[in-house]
Protein backbone atom coordinates (compact mmCIF):
# COMPACT_ATOMS: atom_id res chain seq x y z
CA UNK A 1 0.00 0.00 0.00
CA UNK A 2 2.90 2.35 0.65
CA UNK A 3 4.02 2.03 -3.00
CA UNK A 4 0.58 3.10 -4.24
CA UNK A 5 0.69 6.18 -2.04
CA UNK A 6 4.08 7.14 -3.51
CA UNK A 7 2.72 6.85 -7.06
CA UNK A 8 -0.04 9.36 -6.40
CA UNK A 9 2.41 12.24 -6.72
CA UNK A 10 3.70 11.07 -10.15
CA UNK A 11 2.32 13.02 -13.09
CA UNK A 12 0.94 11.06 -16.05
CA UNK A 13 1.80 13.83 -18.52
CA UNK A 14 5.30 14.30 -19.92
CA UNK A 15 7.21 17.47 -19.03
CA UNK A 16 6.73 20.56 -21.18
CA UNK A 17 10.02 22.27 -21.95
CA UNK A 18 9.32 24.81 -24.66
CA UNK A 19 6.65 26.51 -26.68
CA UNK A 20 5.98 26.95 -30.35
CA UNK A 21 3.92 29.51 -32.20
CA UNK A 22 0.87 28.40 -34.14
CA UNK A 23 -0.13 29.89 -37.48
CA UNK A 24 -2.25 32.37 -35.53
CA UNK A 25 0.77 33.54 -33.54
CA UNK A 26 -0.33 31.95 -30.25
CA UNK A 27 2.35 30.22 -28.19
CA UNK A 28 1.50 26.61 -27.34
CA UNK A 29 3.45 24.24 -25.11
CA UNK A 30 5.30 21.42 -26.88
CA UNK A 31 5.71 17.99 -25.29
CA UNK A 32 9.27 16.70 -25.19
CA UNK A 33 9.69 12.97 -25.71
CA UNK A 34 12.75 11.44 -24.08
CA UNK A 35 15.27 9.79 -26.36
CA UNK A 36 14.97 6.00 -26.11
CA UNK A 37 18.02 5.03 -28.19
CA UNK A 38 20.94 3.16 -26.74
CA UNK A 39 19.34 0.94 -24.13
CA UNK A 40 20.44 0.21 -20.61
CA UNK A 41 23.95 -0.98 -19.78
CA UNK A 42 24.19 -4.71 -20.40
CA UNK A 43 21.31 -4.78 -22.88
CA UNK A 44 21.73 -5.98 -26.43
CA UNK A 45 23.51 -8.93 -27.93
CA UNK A 46 25.99 -10.90 -25.84
CA UNK A 47 29.72 -10.37 -26.36
CA UNK A 48 31.01 -12.56 -29.17
CA UNK A 49 27.54 -12.99 -30.69
CA UNK A 50 27.87 -14.66 -34.09
CA UNK A 51 24.22 -14.37 -35.20
CA UNK A 52 25.08 -11.81 -37.88
CA UNK A 53 27.68 -14.17 -39.32
CA UNK A 54 25.39 -17.15 -39.75
CA UNK A 55 25.44 -16.90 -43.54
CA UNK A 56 28.69 -14.98 -43.93
CA UNK A 57 27.18 -12.29 -46.17
CA UNK A 58 28.56 -9.41 -44.08
CA UNK A 59 32.02 -10.75 -43.30
CA UNK A 60 34.93 -8.55 -44.40
CA UNK A 61 36.02 -11.27 -46.80
CA UNK A 62 32.60 -11.47 -48.50
CA UNK A 63 32.31 -7.67 -48.79
CA UNK A 64 35.79 -7.46 -50.34
CA UNK A 65 34.95 -10.24 -52.77
CA UNK A 66 31.76 -8.46 -53.90
CA UNK A 67 33.64 -5.18 -54.39
CA UNK A 68 36.31 -6.88 -56.50
CA UNK A 69 33.66 -8.63 -58.58
CA UNK A 70 31.90 -5.29 -59.22
CA UNK A 71 35.22 -3.75 -60.27
CA UNK A 72 35.95 -6.66 -62.61
CA UNK A 73 32.49 -6.37 -64.21
CA UNK A 74 32.82 -2.60 -64.57
CA UNK A 75 36.21 -2.95 -66.29
CA UNK A 76 34.91 -5.75 -68.52
CA UNK A 77 31.96 -3.65 -69.66
CA UNK A 78 34.27 -0.71 -70.36
CA UNK A 79 36.56 -2.94 -72.43
CA UNK A 80 33.63 -4.32 -74.46
CA UNK A 81 32.39 -0.78 -75.06
CA UNK A 82 35.85 0.29 -76.33
CA UNK A 83 36.07 -2.74 -78.64
CA UNK A 84 32.64 -2.05 -80.16
CA UNK A 85 33.64 1.45 -81.31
Amino acid sequence: MQALADLSSVSATPPLKRTTKTSGGVAEPVMVVEDQHGGAPGSGAPVGNLNALRHGFYTAEAITERRLLKLLLRRGRAMIERLER
